[in-house]
């Protein structure tokens, strides 16, 4: 490689940098593309004018983006790139290589604080071993050729390099002062989850996104997670509560609501654009590294800011099953405010009084379900305008439809209901043991009030078949999933837990050692068992003892004599008694025999006669 050496390295150490970015928004690729396009044209402008325009690109496009008021971090990165490629594009000394190779540390400091993606190690890898490549050629005026004994150089050099990071980055006392944001480099976050709930019609496209990963040995699927609850509904969208108030954790510790006897459950919650936590129904409690939280009338939880990276907290809930924990009564003004009714045609109450059959309010509940199961189907492009049009004259919608359909029902009944949005997922990934939530899990229930129990959830949406993921794609995100226990949302208290988890070791390797010293040592006591295991060693040694090279070279000479098909079996006489030859060969058989098994034998007087047969009968 002449020029390659320099201008294909850099040319690749480029767009390892836009990979970084492409982590956060894959519509960075395409600066990709255009970086390859412009190869044929790199060092060959000539025109003075040209070159001051290029270098006078980036300076020109972040005025225009900034008066445009574009997303910041969004026009630094695009800016960064800019200013690569131009440094590509144009002819290059020493020093132009070296401001590639800040700049492009700066782009990837700007992607660190928005994205946690595994990929980010790789890239990281590959950044080393280009960038030193291409610095290293930078130092030469003349063309050199890049070998393979550089290449495995540089590589190895940067393993090491990666090596002592992350032994820096694990050892190194880590601080708990809450949790980075994170920066949202994209113009959008999408997510199934929505706070706003409205029913009208419009088709719904399912996502497969994962949104969080979830560890809760106490559940079984489905496992629902609750987000948000609804009280008041106008007649087409149910209204958000405002009125938060905030939550500060206890002195030295990072619970929020937390009461012993509780189900715990980890959750790894991805950036999904949104302030709401998500837990296991009768979700009560928090533990995290959130400098505080917010919560309103319903107890649902809030972060203190919109996280653009993924966080983890431990989510606790009293399970169906059990005794609740913690249980929320209502008062006479809630119970009237879980009555409300939007304006309602005398048709749809019609309706939903045929619907709820019974004496009980759980046997009308029941009935409400039943009915709304055998005359409304699931459809994810519904054309109902309003819950009334859907519960009247179109009978097909989504969750959403159902959910509300069941609540108005049961409020028409004089029973309290609610509206519950979250997810609810049955995907659970063996290798890692953990549940995995996607966007399409997206999903909405109703809960009725019950004195003795409190709210109790009840899901009236048809069961809709989902798709089974492949092995590999579990086999893949449970590495995903390691990354992010082990590395992305390493703290203080799992750096303790490690290190105690090493003096453990530590401590049962020297009772081990020392147990192996006193049992020696008390073997070595028992001078009778010691003796024995000598003798038998001994004895081990003289059956196990292999034969004399220039025997064995006898034995296969003697055999080749008798013939070629002897069986492992025979012996040497039995052998040439088989071919009619132990009379003709009988003095040398006997002498190796002899020689072989014999011990009051003068070997060497011996061995000279097997040779002088062997000579004679080779004649």
């Amino acid at each position: 490689m002449r020029k390659d050496a320099r201008v294909y390295t850099a040319l690749l150490f480029i767009l390892i940098s836009v990979m970084f970015v492409s982590l956060t928004d894959k519509h960075f690729l395409i600066a990709a593309a255009i970086l390859i396009l412009l190869i044929p044209i790199e060092g060959k402008i000539k025109s003075n004018a040209l070159k001051k325009a290029i270098e006078a690109l980036p300076l020109v496009y972040f005025i225009l983006a900034i008066l445009l008021s574009f997303n910041l971090f969004y026009v630094l990165s695009t800016l960064l790139i800019i200013v690569m490629t131009a440094k590509f594009v144009l002819e290059k000394k020493a020093k132009d290589y070296y401001e590639i190779f800040i700049v492009s540390i700066l782009l990837i400091l700007l992607t660190s604080v928005s994205t946690i993606s595994i990929n980010f190690v790789i890239l990281l890898y590959l950044f080393l071993v280009l960038g030193s490549l291409m610095l290293i050629f930078s130092q030469f005026k003349k063309n050199i050729i890049l070998n393979r004994k550089l290449v495995l150089f540089v590589s190895a050099f940067s393993i090491l390099s990666m090596l002592f990071a992350l032994a820096i980055f694990f050892s190194i006392p880590r601080l708990s002062l809450g949790y980075l944001h994170g920066i949202n480099l994209r113009a959008s976050t999408q997510s199934g989850f929505s706070k706003q709930i409205v029913i009208e019609k419009g088709k719904v496209n399912l996502n497969n996104q994962i949104v969080m990963r979830i560890v809760a040995k106490n559940f079984k699927p489905p496992l629902y997670l609750s987000g948000l609850h609804y009280a008041y509904f106008d007649g087409r969208k149910w209204k958000v509560e405002n009125g938060k108030q905030k939550l500060f954790p206890i002195f030295q510790t990072n619970n929020f609501g937390i009461t012993s006897g509780m189900s715990k459950s980890t959750i790894y919650l991805e950036p999904i654009g949104s302030d709401t936590l998500f837990g296991p129904e009768k979700f009560v409690g928090v533990r995290g590294d959130f400098l505080y939280l917010k919560t309103n009338q319903f107890h649902d939880f809030f972060t203190d800011f919109t996280y653009y990276k993924t966080i983890k907290y431990d989510a606790f809930s009293s399970i169906h099953g059990k005794t609740p924990i913690v249980t929320f009564s209502i008062t006479n003004a809630e119970y009237e405010q879980y009555l409300q009714l939007p304006e309602l045609s005398e048709k749809f109450i019609n309706i939903a009084k045929t619907a709820a059959k019974g004496k009980t309010k759980t046997e009308k509940i029941h009935s409400i379900v039943n009915y709304l199961k055998k005359h409304y189907t699931y459809s994810l492009n519904p054309t109902a305008q309003n819950i009334q049009d859907f519960v009247i004259n179109r009978k097909s919608g989504y969750c959403e439809h159902f959910a509300t359909a069941l609540v108005l029902f049961a409020r028409i009944n004089n029973i309290p209901a609610r509206l519950v949005s979250g997810f609810v997922t049955s995907e659970f990934n063996p290798d890692g043991e953990y549940f995995i939530v996607r966007e399409r899990d997206a999903h909405a229930w109703a809960e009725v009030y019950d004195p003795k129990n409190g709210w109790v959830r009840v899901d009236p949406t048809p069961n809709s078949k989902t798709p089974v993921p492949s092995q590999l794609s579990l086999l893949i995100d449970s590495i995903r999933m390691s990354w992010y226990r082990n590395v992305v949302t390493y703290n203080s208290a799992k750096q303790m837990q490690i290190l105690t988890s090493v003096q453990k070791g530590i401590t049962r390797t020297g009772l081990t050692i020392n147990k192996s010293l006193e049992l020696f040592r008390s073997v070595i006591n028992k001078w009778r068992l010691a003796s024995i295991i000598v003798t038998g060693l001994v004895l081990l040694f003289i059956l196990l003892r292999k034969e004399h090279p220039y025997q064995k070279k006898v034995y296969n000479k003697i055999v080749s004599l008798i013939g070629n098909d002897k069986m492992a079996s025979e012996t040497l006489v039995e052998y040439a008694k088989r071919k009619g030859k132990f009379k003709e060969l009988r003095p040398l058989i006997t002498q190796y025999y002899k020689i072989r098994f014999s011990k009051d034998v003068d070997f060497k007087k011996s061995e000279k006669q097997l040779i002088n047969l062997l000579k004679s009968y080779s004649k």
